[in-house]
């Protein structure tokens, strides 16, 4: 006999044949989560060939393994597998959890939810759902639809049940890493997939001929009038009702509700931004000249009179910020002036292009948290340290950016183009 050193590994386009075969799942009951089984044991046949091997969920693999099911009753299932005629396999359930973390390309949600009913909507097109948590009897689980570019359902999540489409070219699940692919090269999604973690590598939401679409390490806007892509960033959400990226055909969807987002983009509408500046501020702004302020100053003057840690010396270092919001309601400080940014990712982009070594700046969006919850998210991994605001359900957002080697209290950007941009916002002073 074999044993399970000498036996060679099953290869990978026999292995792709046979997901193929049967339809990424389970030839009994289609259960998208498999085992690759020898129909006639491999000690006899001493061989790996696709008329011979099966797929089994781990419950029929045992069942198989343990002789309750017989060599003729799996013969059956490989002429008659259960995904033949299916648009879907079989529901799979993932198991429930007290916590979530959820990874978006380099955008990171952290969900508080204050009820035992609660949700959270991560990402929203036209009043529809594509991505949401939901918290029930003290658990939390969540739905997710997963397209291709046209807006074909690929994987479909639903209160933690997920189907997979059997019309795809290959699927895998190994572990807890999905992917599917439209052809070899092609990988359309991409992701790390547990009840207590989500990571989105790639993947489409597409409805309606909108939508994003995860690559490259950000969320691209689909279907909108200017492409917005993220930066990248850390969105807390408490509470229900909120939620991190969202969508508007408003030519379409005049009358729909929409929860408040991090994000929010409509098909003709970039996503605007408030920068509150005082007099003096405004007065260089006038003259061409931006300042951001150093994260690192900024973090040595809240720890006074302690000295900064050096956890936070380190992660704030060549990092600089400006302070702005998506919300319109929200008011600055009194006798500030507010301008509006018709664009934020143009203004990502000019600030960049106004340092003097541009390739090597990047920026980010980070959200706001409540002052008693700092202590929590500065021993927190992510990286970027967040600024306690009173203002939990404001949804208001800090650009940073890095930039290496410059460690003066303000950052001075020059740049004709942020002019032009803020100057056709419009302008309002706080009283």
């Amino acid at each position: 006999m074999y044993s399970d050193e000498l036996r060679p590994p099953i290869p990978k386009p026999i292995k792709r044949a046979v997901r193929q075969r049967y339809r990424f799942g389970c030839a009994v009951c289609g259960l998208p989560v498999f085992d690759y089984d020898h129909i006639e044991p491999f000690a006899s046949v001493r061989t790996h060939t696709e008329d011979n091997l099966i797929l089994l969920c781990p419950n029929h693999h045992s069942a198989k393994t343990r002789t309750r099911l017989s060599e003729a009753r799996l013969r059956h299932y490989q002429k008659n597998p259960f995904n033949t005629e299916p648009a879907a396999t079989s529901a799979y359930d993932l198991d429930k959890t007290e916590t979530i973390d959820i990874e978006i390309g380099s955008n990171h949600l952290f969900w508080t939810p204050e009820n035992k009913d609660a949700e959270c909507h991560v990402v929203w097109i036209s009043g529809q759902d594509h991505f949401i948590l939901h918290r029930e009897d003290g658990w939390i689980t969540f739905s997710m639809l997963l397209t291709d570019e046209s807006g074909e359902v690929l994987l479909d999540i639903d209160h933690g049940q997920m189907r997979v489409a059997t019309h795809s070219w290959d699927y895998e699940y190994v572990g807890s890493r999905l992917k599917i692919r439209e052809s070899s090269r092609s990988l359309v999604v991409d992701l790390e997939l547990a009840n207590d973690h989500v990571t989105l590598h790639a993947a489409c939401f597409v409805s309606g001929g909108m939508g994003w679409r995860v690559a490259d390490g950000c969320m691209h806007s689909i279907g909108t009038k200017g492409m917005m892509a993220s930066i990248g960033g850390t969105a807390h959400i408490s509470g229900s009702g909120g939620g991190m990226y969202g969508l508007t055909n408003e030519a379409v969807y005049r009358c729909v509700h929409r929860p408040g987002f991090i994000w929010h983009q409509g098909a003709k509408q970039p996503q605007p931004g408030y920068i509150w500046f005082g007099a003096e501020s405004l007065e260089l702004f006038g003259q061409g000249e931006i300042r951001l302020k150093s994260l690192l100053h900024h973090w040595r003057n809240q720890s006074l009179p302690e000295p900064l840690s050096s956890d936070l010396e380190t992660v704030s270092e060549g990092q600089y910020f400006l302070e702005l919001t998506t919300n319109e309601r929200l008011s600055g400080p009194i006798d500030s002036h507010c301008l509006v940014v018709p664009e934020i990712n143009a203004l990502f982009t000019a600030i960049a292009l106004g340092t003097s070594n541009p390739a090597a700046v990047r920026a980010e969006t980070v959200a706001y948290v409540p002052a008693e919850l700092l202590e929590e998210h500065r021993k927190a991994p992510y990286g970027v340290f967040v600024e306690p605001d009173s203002k939990k359900h404001e949804r208001c957002v800090r650009l940073v950016v890095h930039v290496a080697g410059f460690d003066e209290p303000r950052l001075s950007i020059k740049s004709e183009e942020i002019v032009r941009m803020l100057m056709r916002g419009q302008s309002n002073t706080q009283g």
